[in-house]
């Protein structure tokens, strides 16, 4: 699992390699706290999640997941348990010669959004 949550406003930074034509789950949750913890799991019903894959260079959009198109699960609501899913033919459409980053969205029962993630995608041929 990888912990989500924010420090100071910042998120997370983590690069992620996926094998071009291959698919992706990646589980993940959210918890809050002051640092060193301990975090708490926050409750993500009524939540929604969207992840943008783009060029580094220029910023074009290649990629874009959300959970109201069931390419992100909530899994656990109430333990703030989600999953991203890239499917193999997804993976195999981005393009593996030029530098992509990614940020992952989380809109909660309120409407606040908050970046969780971000960070390169890092596809890498078969």
């Amino acid at each position: 699992m990888i912990t989500q949550y924010t420090i100071d406003n910042l998120p997370p930074m983590m690069p992620i390699p996926i094998i071009k034509g291959s698919s992706l789950d990646l589980p993940g949750y959210i918890e809050e706290g002051d640092d060193p913890g301990p975090f708490e799991r926050v409750d993500i019903t009524g939540s929604s999640f969207d992840m943008v894959i783009k060029q580094k260079r220029g910023g074009t959009t290649v990629l874009e997941l959300s959970s109201d198109d069931d390419e992100i699960l909530i899994t656990d609501a109430q333990s703030g348990e989600f999953k991203v899913i890239i499917t193999s033919a997804q993976s195999g459409a981005l393009p593996s010669d030029c530098a992509l980053t990614y940020y992952l969205d989380w809109t909660d029962a309120d409407g606040n959004v908050t970046t969780i993630m971000r960070g390169e995608m890092q596809i890498v041929a078969k």
